[in-house]
């Protein structure tokens, strides 16, 4: 090892500096959300379908212990204001890792047409949390009903 009382000697070649200097290591998390998908864009009130989505830790620390929730929307805006629909946890995104889900849910009660996307939990820390929540995806949920089908039948006769 370089005696310390030589830095100033050996400052030029770095050898008391590169040797007595600790790498410095940053921890961060970066958590976005990405890649969702419906199985079906047209749906039954209360039927399940599946949706897929993607983390992406871009950053040098596991995540570990949060969760994910499934938002659902009346408009195509997906923040944390929307309604927690379902929630996936824990939830373990490695570090500089892509992790995919898939989880099953129901559709709404009523006809009309939602939004979904999901929102990551946003971790102490992170550098960036406007990009923990998805695009929105549409969906048309439809009525079970028969009668407006049967209704139309007998008027057409």
């Amino acid at each position: 090892m370089t005696n310390p009382n030589n830095a100033i000697r050996n400052a030029d070649s770095h050898e008391y500096f590169a040797e007595n200097t600790p790498a410095l290591f940053m921890p961060f998390y970066d958590i976005q959300v990405s890649g969702i998908e419906l199985s079906e864009q047209e749906l039954r009130v209360n039927s399940d379908f599946s949706i897929s989505f993607v983390l992406n830790n871009t950053g040098n620390v596991a995540s570990l212990g949060g969760k994910a929730s499934i938002m659902l929307s009346e408009d195509s805006d997906i923040s944390r204001t929307d309604t927690v629909y379902q929630e996936v946890s824990p939830v373990y995104a490695p570090a500089s890792t892509m992790t995919n889900f898939t989880v099953v849910v129901k559709t709404p009660s009523r006809s009309g047409v939602y939004y979904f996307g999901v929102c990551a939990d946003s971790f102490n820390g992170e550098v960036d949390t406007s990009n923990n929540c998805s695009s929105p995806v549409g969906v048309k949920v439809v009525s079970d009903s028969f009668l407006p089908s049967v209704l139309r039948i007998l008027l057409d006769d």
